[in-house]
């Protein structure tokens, strides 16, 4: 049996796209255009991601949350093939 809240969850996310699709935001004709939004789109996320997880260290010091490495050891590590 599916679990309700992520059905919730689902039907929401689908309304969310109906609602963009209504407001006729589509995506640039040349596929190098569709690269380009989508790396400037992951991007926000990871700003947006990075903001939530320092806001909850500051109101919660005990949570678990890893060090994000910086970008010289994941340089190294994408040069030893060993990713992140």
């Amino acid at each position: 049996m599916p679990d309700q809240a992520l059905d919730l969850i689902v039907i929401a996310l689908i309304d969310l796209l109906k609602s963009r699709a209504a407001f006729g935001t589509g995506l640039p004709e040349k596929p190098l255009d569709w690269i380009q939004n989508a790396q400037e789109e992951l991007m926000d996320g990871i700003l947006y991601l990075e903001k939530l997880k320092t806001g909850l260290t500051r109101t919660n010091p005990a949570a678990q949350v890893p060090r994000v490495p910086s970008q010289e050891e994941i340089l190294q590590k994408s040069q030893q093939g060993t990713g992140c």
